[in-house]
């Protein structure tokens, strides 16, 4: 009896310590709506800068991107191996709104 009391009562603490699966909670990533991005500038990681501004392209961009979610799971970005990676530039004319 007293075994079955310890065996819960272990079960509870490590229940409590490991968060019972508490996930964090990522904000969404906001873009502009479509009609505002005149371009979208993508730049590699070797430094190659590719510059589109054909509206069905950026279209299917903001849908690609938006649709992203995030996930729990453990992934090769969790502890890259360079700082730097490339990046999107959307642009409206010639501001930049958002940069990813």
């Amino acid at each position: 009896m007293r075994e079955k009391g310890l065996l819960i009562c272990f079960v509870m603490i490590v229940m409590l310590v490991t968060g019972c699966g508490n996930k964090t909670n990522v904000p969404a990533l906001e873009l502009p709506d479509t009609e505002e991005i005149t371009a979208v500038t993508v730049i590699t990681i070797d430094g190659f800068s590719c510059s589109c501004s054909d509206r069905e392209w950026i279209e299917q961009f903001v849908s690609v991107i938006s649709s992203a979610q995030a996930t729990d799971k453990a992934a090769i970005q969790d502890y890259p191996v360079s700082n730097y990676y490339g990046e999107f530039i959307i642009l409206n004319d010639e501001e930049v709104m958002e940069c990813i």
